[in-house]
């Protein structure tokens, strides 16, 4: 388990990890490699506006489930990866709310075949949803710069715990984001801290993500250009703060 040091809101702006999320855009926008309108034809009003989008989820927990569930609500279609084993892990049931709305498939990475399949469907998707740590899917050769040599034109969506900082590739989950920004102490003491109830630095970051992805969607058929999109558990949390 990963832990961390509960901060009050100044203690944390003065961290340097804290200066930079402080300092970062609510999303972050970064070019990809592809130039190419998409061909996604006409809208079905029946599913939304986005029906016709292929969504390649890659998220576990609440936060990366509650973006691609939006996706999902707004008619894309999405096509959640459980991991191996996925029922028999204490997390499973946490993540039901993010089920709504989309198809699924289990692999286990660690398996040639379903490795296999994994590049197929990064090859077919619009869009990849990613809240894993960063750098957790290198070892299995599909890493960010792997991805867009499968997939040029793919929109890739990216929410993690501390942004892209000098944290940018250790674990974290909500309740971590609000001890160390400060929002436990603000809800309570710095001798009493007390997290937020209802999880909204899970939901809150996802529709954030959410958002900037939808942004994505509208850059990509307006120039042609596929991006990168990025927010954070302890942006999500310093935008409460602001």
């Amino acid at each position: 388990a990963c832990g961390c040091m509960i901060r009050s809101r100044e203690e944390w702006e003065k961290t340097a990890v804290g200066t930079a999320v402080k300092n970062m855009p609510l999303v972050q926008f970064k070019k990809g490699s592809g130039l190419n309108k998409p061909s996604w034809g006409p809208v079905d009003p029946k599913k939304g506006p986005l029906s016709g989008i292929k969504v390649l989820d890659l998220t576990h927990i609440i936060a990366g489930p509650a973006c691609s569930r939006i996706l999902a609500e707004y008619g894309a279609d999405v096509l959640l990866v459980r991991r191996g084993a996925f029922l028999s892990q204490e997390q499973a049931m946490l993540e039901l709310d993010g089920w709504a709305g989309k198809n699924s498939i289990q692999l286990d990475l660690n398996q040639s075949e379903d490795l296999s399949k994994m590049k197929k469907l990064i090859a077919d998707a619009d869009i990849i949803t990613y809240s894993y740590r960063n750098g957790c899917f290198d070892k299995f050769g599909l890493s960010m710069e792997e991805i867009r040599k499968i997939n040029p034109n793919v929109i890739y969506a990216n929410l993690n715990c501390f942004s892209d900082s000098e944290w940018e590739n250790r674990p974290g989950w909500a309740p971590l984001a609000e001890d160390i920004t400060g929002l436990s102490v603000r809800n309570g003491s710095l001798e009493d801290p007390k997290n937020l109830n209802g999880v909204p630095l899970d939901y809150i970051p996802g529709f954030i993500l959410a958002l900037g992805t939808l942004l994505a969607i509208k850059r990509r058929l307006v120039t042609g250009e596929s991006g990168e999109v990025y927010t954070s558990l302890t942006r999500g949390a310093q935008y409460l703060h602001e």
